[in-house]
């Protein structure tokens, strides 16, 4: 009985196991993400030894756990994915040692180089490569090579909060507390832009697409920068608190996260949280998000950090392929590390790893289907280029160097276009305009600073003046009218008084004055009556009828006594 219960056993096992390899894959599955079996089963209950467990073994060398003193406030990875770029704040954990180093990771031979910079750094960046990085230190900015060499000391960049490096551009970003955002060509040495952004910065992000800087305010506002505009491009109110975090998909999604304990999606081109409902973190602020190259959003908390799955409806597999979604709220991955608090986190490019900075140290943890498998080789992204590839790929970029001016909300598919014509750019500008005096939109905030108030002034003045100067044009063309009806009106009475003969107007074959005569001499007959005409008269009559025609002249009406 045994036997054949166990032969039942295997002939099922066996027949679900063909039926598996006959339908195939799902689509996540041959993307690499993680699917649940049954529907009562939750992915964000998978641990990452459940995952070590399952997937090969190069991929298990991804997961590790580095100690550092004083902690990882942040960490930035280079374009190729290889390197890395961990700084603390100064603080050490637990004692009163203040940590000053820096270090640079060989993610893929885990190798480590410790720069000692002497100041706690608030944030940094790789530049134009993994050879120099820039550290925004506690008085200016600092540029460093991979060996720990200071190769440059920015002063001009006072007092920097956070930085930000445009690689189509080769241009470093700074914004500093006293709210100055200032652009530095670094493939020069130039500076090239310096704006009053008035306003005290939370948060920073780059459009890795359009190069468009977002800066999370302290008012709720986010505000979107470009070198080539002095004011902002556009300001949006997210939040009813100050922005913790700003994050992008690199194309038309916004994903920003404030105290008030929300992340909110965003439609960079509408400007509207029409994506998708806003995800409530049930009074747990949001201290950093980190979105992957496929759409994966990480959303980090003291606790530990949460990714969610926010792909497009067509790659999740329900919805559709416009707007985004979030499988009921649930977490893709959840991971609670045994450190005391989290700091930050950011996605590695072309690898399913997340690394997370603690109060203690980094963690690489696994999150399949996170990146791209495939790197562009020509834009300089091969993780295993040599020192002649990266030689080539830094001339490269140096000639196909972006101006300041191609940088704007539409992104880089107005480059290449038809310029418009003058009169074509006077109705962009006059609708704009026209746009900017209607009532603005509920989601927009109207700008209240100063330079508004004076542009807003001066245009008032001016049209004011223009109705006054129409009003005085009117007022000068009536009173030209006027007087030369009176001078023809004086002219004609005299004519009359005089007994002139009525003169030809030069030019012109007409005699001045004869469509008037008839009525003149209407008017008085009118007002003297009708009388008999006198001697005068009388002789007159008479010597015009002799010359009209022959015959005997009637003589004066007899009268009868």
């Amino acid at each position: 009985m045994s036997q054949l219960r166990r032969a039942r056993t295997k002939r099922r096992a066996e027949a679900l196991e063909a039926a598996a390899k006959a339908s195939g894959p799902s689509a996540d599955e041959a993307k690499g993400f993680l699917v649940a079996e049954e529907a009562t089963e939750r992915t964000r209950k998978v641990g990452q030894s459940d995952i070590r467990r399952e997937v090969a073994l190069a991929a298990t060398e991804q997961a590790w756990t580095l100690k550092l003193p004083g902690g990882v406030r942040g960490v930035r990875c280079s374009r190729n994915g290889r390197f890395g770029l961990c700084f603390s704040s100064g603080s050490s954990s637990g004692s009163s040692k203040t940590t000053t180093k820096t270090s640079v990771l060989d993610l893929t031979t885990k190798g480590r180089q410790d720069v000692e910079v002497g100041e706690g750094c608030r944030d940094g960046t790789f530049l134009q490569d993994e050879s120099m990085f820039a550290l925004a230190q506690e008085k200016f900015v600092y540029v460093y090579d991979r060996a720990g060499t200071e190769l440059h000391r920015l002063k001009a960049h006072v007092d920097p909060l956070f930085l930000e490096f445009l690689p189509y551009h080769s241009l470093l970003a700074s914004i500093g507390r006293s709210g100055f955002l200032k652009y530095l060509d670094v493939s020069t040495g130039s500076f090239v832009s310096e704006h009053r952004t008035k306003t005290n910065a939370r948060t920073s992000d780059l459009n890795s697409q359009t190069a468009v800087l977002h800066l999370g305010q302290h008012n709720g506002v986010v505000s979107f920068w470009s070198p080539a505009q002095p004011r902002a491009l556009a300001k949006v109110l997210c939040h009813r608190g100050a922005v913790t975090a700003v994050a992008n998909d690199g194309l038309n999604t916004l994903v920003t996260a404030g105290v008030d304990s929300t992340v909110k999606f965003w439609d960079i081109r509408s400007f509207k949280a029409d994506l998708a409902p806003p995800l409530r973190r049930n009074n747990r602020a949001t201290l950093a998000l980190a979105v992957s190259q496929r759409g994966l959003l990480a959303v980090v908390n003291a606790s530990g950090v949460d990714v969610f799955d926010c792909r497009s409806g067509e790659g999740s597999g329900s919805g559709s392929g416009k707007e985004k979604i979030i499988k009921n709220y649930e977490p893709y991955l959840s991971h609670r590390s045994a450190f005391r608090s989290t700091l930050g986190a950011t996605f590695r490019p072309f690898e399913d790893v997340l690394l997370c900075g603690y109060d203690g140290g980094l963690q690489s943890l696994l999150v399949p289907g996170a990146s791209e498998p495939f790197y562009d080789a020509l834009e300089g992204l091969t993780p295993f280029r040599n020192k002649a590839q990266r030689h080539r790929d830094l001339v490269r970029g140096l000639l196909d160097k972006l101006p300041p001016e191609t940088i704007d909300l539409a992104g880089p598919t107005f480059v290449g276009e038809v310029a418009p014509s003058d009169a074509e750019r006077q109705d962009a500008l006059r609708r704009r305009a026209a746009r900017a005096e209607g009532p603005p939109a509920n989601d927009l905030l109207k700008d209240d600073d100063d330079d508004d108030d004076t542009t807003t002034a001066t245009s008032e003045k001016k049209k004011r003046e223009q109705q006054r100067e129409e009003e005085r044009e009117e007022k000068d063309s009536r009173s030209v009218q006027a007087q030369g009806q009176a001078q023809e009106e004086g002219e004609e009475h005299h004519l009359r008084r005089n007994h002139q003969a009525p003169r030809e107007a030069p030019g012109t074959g007409r005699v001045q004055g004869e469509d008037q005569r008839p009525q003149e001499e209407e008017e008085e007959q009118e007002g003297e009556g009708r009388r008999q005409p006198g001697r005068r008269h009388r002789d007159e009559y008479e010597q015009q009828q002799k010359e009209e025609g022959d015959g005997d002249v009637p003589g004066p009406p007899l009268r009868l006594e």
